[in-house]
């Protein structure tokens, strides 16, 4: 059990993390100041989110929870750049 709720953690923070890399990654390309509010908004909501699941994992292991992998971040921010160069 101990095992599956450490999965589940890692998991929840891997989004959290996705989230957040997301939006910095969108973020200096906004120029609109209510969106970038918004986005701000969602950022803290992705960390704190990420901080509850360190301090839960804290009682099932003395690690840190996973967070999304370079490739990962290297393919979103690929498939964004893409993207742009379509439209």
């Amino acid at each position: 059990m101990e095992n599956q709720n450490l999965n589940i953690l890692d998991e929840v923070n891997k989004g959290a993390t996705m989230g957040m890399d997301a939006i910095s990654f969108v973020n200096d390309k906004v120029t609109d100041d209510i969106f970038k509010q918004v986005l701000n908004t969602e950022y803290k909501k992705y960390e704190k989110i990420s901080q509850r699941v360190n301090d839960i994992y804290s009682h099932y292991s003395d690690k840190e929870p996973h967070e999304t992998n370079t490739m990962n971040k290297i393919m979103t921010w690929y498939r964004n750049s893409n993207e742009n160069y379509e439209r």
